[in-house]
């Protein structure tokens, strides 16, 4: 059973935060008109948008190759950025280059689409720390791959992983997603649920 989402705990999770879940959906609409606002007023002929200097309103995407589920995730977001004319390139790799150069460097220009096993209830995480963003100085470590600089996010983080008082714990996770929901690192697609 695969449950959609858009934050980075499921529905079952005791820190989910049902007010913020539905946030960041996909709304063709507004998205239209918030390319409009940022100047990609002009169609080409293909029906992408571009600005008024000719320069087109394009993404790249990167993840493995040879996982079809992902290549059919790619797609579907591809088609549907394509209705509202963003052009949407999808460069996939060899896992082990993806996994062990791409990713944990930083090299994808734009989107990285990648799994990731998250235990639900061990909150050392790393998705929106400091200490997350891989580097030479962690070893490429960590899974802030995006890059996220929040002084909040950070110790949020580390005062979750600290923190044994429940409704404390909660509170925390529920203010991490409220962040989440603003800054946008990463978007939680689906999450494998029984």
């Amino acid at each position: 059973f695969v449950e959609e989402n858009t934050l980075s705990y499921p529905q079952k999770h005791f820190a989910f935060h049902g007010t913020m879940a539905k946030v960041n959906n996909y709304h063709p609409e507004v998205a239209n008109s918030l390319i409009e606002t940022a100047g990609f007023r002009k169609k080409d002929s293909f029906g992408y948008r571009m600005n008024e200097r000719g320069q087109k309103l394009e993404f790249t995407m990167m993840s493995t190759s040879h996982r079809s589920i992902r290549q059919e995730i790619e797609q579907f977001i591809q088609m549907s950025w394509q209705k509202i004319g963003v052009k949407l390139d999808i460069q996939n790799q060899h896992e082990r280059d993806f996994l062990e150069v791409t990713l944990p460097k930083r090299k994808f220009p734009h989107f990285a689409l990648l799994s990731v096993l998250k235990d639900p209830f061990f909150h050392n995480d790393t998705f929106m720390s400091w200490y997350g963003i891989q580097s030479g100085f962690n070893n490429y470590q960590g899974l802030n791959f995006s890059g996220l600089k929040n002084i909040e996010t950070s110790s949020i983080a580390e005062a979750a992983y600290r923190e044994i008082d429940e409704q404390k714990w909660k509170e925390l996770l529920l203010r991490q997603q409220e962040i989440e929901v603003q800054e946008i690192p990463f978007i939680p697609l689906f999450f494998w649920s029984s």
